[in-house]
C-alpha cells in the first residue's frame, strides 16, 4: 500500500554508547517501514557503519496515524535513552520520481501518493534519495567514490538542517539519503547547482552507477527535535 503521510526519526548518541532498540518500525503498524544506521564512506571500500546515528521512517496511510505515532515516540523514553539530539519529523510527500523497493523488494515502484498543493517558498522540505545496489565493482567504486565527495558537502550546505547516507538494517532494501531543508530553494540550489552533486547525476544517467534510483520531496508539516535541555518545535 502507498502512503500518503510518513514520520522520520533521526537520533544521534554518543559514540562510545551502543543504543538499545531504536524505533520499533515493525510493530508500528504503517504502510511500510524502513530502519538503518548513518555510514562514512572514505574511498572504494567497504563504508564505515556510525551505529551512534539512527534513523526509522514510517510510511502512512492518514495524517492521524501519522499525528498519533509521533506523539507516542515523543513520549517515548527507552528508544532514546541517553540521545544527544533527537529529531521527529510528520511528512507530506509532493513530489517523487523512479522507483524504490521498501514494499516489495522483488518488483520496485512508487511508494508514496503525492498531493498536488504548492509548497511555500518558506516552507522547510525534506528529501529521500534512494539507490540500488551497484550493478558490478567498477560501479561500487565509482558509488563510494561520489559519497566520499559529496557527502561531506552537504553537511555543510546552506539551508541545510541534515543530512544523513543510511545502511538498511535489511540489506535486500534501497539505501538512501535523507536530508531536510530551510526551503525547497536552498535544496534545489545546493542539488542541481552544485558542481559535484549535479555532475553525479548526469553520470548516473550516462553510466549507471546503482542499479535503480528514486527521489521522494516532502513538506515539512512538524518538526520537533529534541535535545536534553528540551523540547523544541523547528
Amino acid at each position: 500500500m502507498q502512503a500518503s503521510f510518513a514520520t522520520a526519526h533521526f537520533g544521534v548518541f554518543p559514540e562510545e554508547m551502543t543504543p538499545g532498540r531504536f524505533v520499533r518500525v515493525s510493530e508500528a503498524g504503517g504502510c511500510f517501514g524502513y530502519k538503518g544506521i548513518d555510514v562514512r564512506w572514505q574511498g572504494p571500500t567497504v563504508p564505515e557503519p556510525l551505529i551512534h546515528r539512527r534513523l526509522a521512517l514510517i510510511g502512512w496511510d492518514s495524517r492521524e496515524r501519522a499525528d498519533g505515532f509521533l506523539e507516542q515516540q515523543l513520549a517515548a523514553e527507552e528508544a532514546f535513552k541517553g540521545a544527544t539530539e533527537v529529531h521527529h519529523l510528520l511528512l507530506q510527500p509532493y513530489r517523487q520520481h523512479g522507483a524504490i523497493n521498501w514494499i516489495d523488494t522483488e518488483r520496485p515502484g512508487a511508494i508514496f501518493e503525492t498531493g498536488d498543493a504548492p509548497v511555500g517558498a518558506r516552507e522547510p522540505v525534506c528529501v529521500i534519495t534512494s539507490f540500488g545496489a551497484p550493478n558490478d565493482r567498477e560501479s561500487l567504486e565509482r558509488f563510494a567514490e561520489r559519497m566520499t565527495e559529496i557527502m561531506p558537502q552537504v553537511h555543510g550546505a546552506p539551508g541545510c538542517r541534515f543530512a544523513t547516507l543510511m545502511r538498511p538494517a535489511d540489506m535486500r532494501v534501497d539505501g538512501i539519503t535523507f536530508s531536510c531543508w530551510d526551503s525547497e530553494a536552498a535544496m534545489r540550489d545546493w542539488a542541481y547547482r552544485g558542481a559535484m552533486h549535479a555532475d553525479a547525476m548526469k553520470m548516473q544517467q550516462r553510466a549507471p552507477m546503482a542499479s535503480r534510483t528514486s527521489f521522494t520531496r516532502f513538506r515539512t508539516l512538524r518538526s520537533e527535535r529534541v535535545a536534553p535541555q528540551g523540547t523544541q518545535t523547528v
